[in-house]
């Protein structure tokens, strides 16, 4: 039977718990290996090594799963890119295209059109109206029509952190971990 990672790390638990248990064996024969306690090293010691193998042969298998899902993943990235590109060249000549066509329905003054598939028409803009800025500066002078917010310099907070000094509301965290396969 194939065990799980889970599996054998609870079964090294279980021969932690054994060792423990072989040294009161151990206490209470005053330091004397008995043959009742050779036993149970040797079966400890064969334990031990066929986990050994088994998490070895996991954690192999487990690495070499998480390198195949990193690489489908960068692969997968890639084309993502690769197909947004194209939905942006697509996008982008439907948009001239329709311009083209809105153009010349509006020099030619072309009501409604039915055709086979479709209905093509020109119809205003539906929404607010577009806000034109001409003079920014006389804007900005109006403080009616200015607005000031305050944001946090994380920068600034992390380089005093980091040059040693103490910031109220704020400190450095721990480091994580991560696992390296390689």
């Amino acid at each position: 039977m194939t065990q799980t990672l889970l599996d054998i790390t609870n079964d090294m638990r279980a021969l932690d718990g054994l060792l423990a248990e072989v040294g009161s064996m151990l206490e209470a024969s005053e330091g004397e290996v008995t043959p009742e306690i050779q036993a149970v090293l040797d079966a400890v010691d064969a334990w031990k090594a066929e986990l050994d193998r088994d998490l070895e042969v996991k954690v192999d298998n487990c690495a070499a799963l998480i390198k195949i899902l990193q690489g489908r993943s960068a692969l997968r990235k890639e084309e993502a890119a690769r197909l947004a590109k194209r939905a942006k060249i697509d996008e982008a000549h439907a948009d001239w295209l329709k311009g083209m066509v809105l153009g010349e329905f509006q020099a030619r003054e072309i009501g409604p059109l039915e055709t086979k598939r479709f209905r093509v028409a020109v119809a205003g803009n539906g929404g607010k109206q577009p806000l034109v800025i001409t003079d920014e500066a006389a804007l900005l002078a109006d403080p009616l029509m200015v607005v000031v917010t305050r944001a946090l310099d994380t920068a600034a907070v992390r380089a005093v952190l980091d040059a040693g000094q103490e910031v109220p509301g704020a400190h450095l965290g721990p480091r994580g971990q991560h696992l390296s396969i390689r």
